[in-house]
């Protein structure tokens, strides 16, 4: 049985993060949502990869995720 899997990949603008801690915490949130697989937080550069299937979860989702943890994200 085939899988209806769509995979699309967003990078978010991320600011509020100072230190490791708090891109775990992104990492965290975001990666319990429904549909996402995949979410890498480069603190450095203040951004945010998060691979997911649209069918399960919205950017708007993911970025209302992040906001509930505390920081502010918005597609780069």
């Amino acid at each position: 049985m085939a899988e209806n899997y769509e995979k699309k990949e967003i990078t978010l603008a991320i600011d509020g993060m100072h230190c490791e801690h708090c891109a775990q915490t992104i990492e965290r949130e975001v990666g319990r949502l429904n549909g996402v697989s995949k979410v890498y937080v480069i603190l450095r550069d203040n951004a945010a990869q998060v691979v997911y299937d649209p069918n399960e979860t919205s950017v708007d989702e993911i970025i209302k995720t992040i906001s509930e943890a505390g920081f502010s994200a918005k597609e780069a």
